[in-house]
C-alpha cells in the first residue's frame, strides 16, 4: 500500500485606480493558482491507475502573510488584516482552497476504493502566525535569512556596498523565526505545522497520519 502526499496577493480616479490594479493582482494569483488544478487531478488519476489508494492532499497556505509579499506590495490599512497580512491575497488562498475541497470530493466519487484526505494546511499556519508569542517566535512577519536593505543581497552571497564587501548572513536563532528568507518556513515552524497535522485534527475526514493506511474504504463521503 502506498501512501501518497501532494504538497503540493487621493482622488476617486486614483482611488479607482488603485483598487483596479489590486484586482488585477488578485485575479492574477488566482489564475496561477487555478493553474495547479488539471495537473494535480491528471497526477491523482495516473497514480491511482498505477495502484495508488491513499491520498494525503494540502491546501495552500496563508500566502498574504508571506514576508516576501508584505514588503513588495505592502498591504493598505484596509487591506490589512489583525497580523499585518494582506487579507485579499488570502481571500484569493480561501478560494483556492474551497475549489480544491470540492475538487477531492469530486475525485473520491470518481476513484473507487480510493481514499483522499483533505489537510487544511491554510488553518494549521495561520493559527502559528496569529499565536506566534504564544509558541516561542518573534515576529511573524520578520524572517531570518534577509537581504540588506534594498540591495537584493542574499543569504550565503556577497556583494560590495559602499566600496565594502558585505557577506550575507543568516539571524543567530533560526528557531525563533517562521519564516526562513521571506517565503520559505524555518525547521522549528514546518516541525510545529507538521505536529498540529498529523494528528488528523485539521483533515477532512479526521484521519490521523499513522491510521490512513488502515482507513481505506471510510473516506467516501
Amino acid at each position: 500500500m502506498r501512501l501518497v502526499q501532494y504538497s503540493r496577493t487621493t482622488t476617486a480616479k486614483t482611488t479607482s485606480l488603485s483598487v483596479s490594479f489590486k484586482r488585477v493582482h488578485q485575479l492574477s494569483l488566482l489564475f496561477v493558482l487555478f493553474l495547479n488544478f488539471p495537473p494535480l487531478v491528471k497526477l491523482i488519476q495516473k497514480l491511482y491507475q498505477k495502484g495508488v489508494r491513499i491520498f494525503w492532499i494540502h491546501n495552500t497556505g496563508p500566502i498574504g502573510c508571506l514576508p516576501f509579499l508584505v514588503v513588495t506590495y505592502p498591504p493598505k490599512p484596509e487591506d490589512a488584516d489583525q497580523n499585518g497580512c494582506i487579507k485579499s491575497y488570502n481571500e484569493v488562498a480561501q478560494e483556492f482552497n474551497k475549489q480544491l475541497k470540492k475538487e477531492i470530493s469530486k475525485l473520491r466519487n470518481q476513484l473507487s476504493g480510493a481514499a483522499l484526505f483533505h489537510v487544511d494546511i491554510y488553518s494549521a499556519k495561520y493559527s502559528l502566525i496569529s499565536e506566534a508569542s504564544k509558541y516561542g517566535f518573534i515576529n511573524p512577519l520578520g524572517y531570518c535569512c534577509p537581504h540588506l536593505g534594498d540591495s537584493g543581497l542574499k543569504c550565503w552571497e556577497t556583494e560590495i556596498v559602499n566600496g565594502t564587501e558585505v557577506f550575507g548572513t543568516s539571524c543567530t536563532d533560526p528557531s525563533k523565526y517562521i519564516s526562513w528568507d521571506s517565503a520559505h518556513y524555518t525547521e522549528a515552524a514546518n516541525k510545529w505545522i507538521a505536529n498540529r497535522i498529523l494528528d488528523g485534527s485539521l483533515t477532512d475526514p479526521p484521519v490521523p497520519l499513522a491510521k490512513a493506511c488502515r482507513s481505506l474504504g471510510s473516506t467516501r463521503g
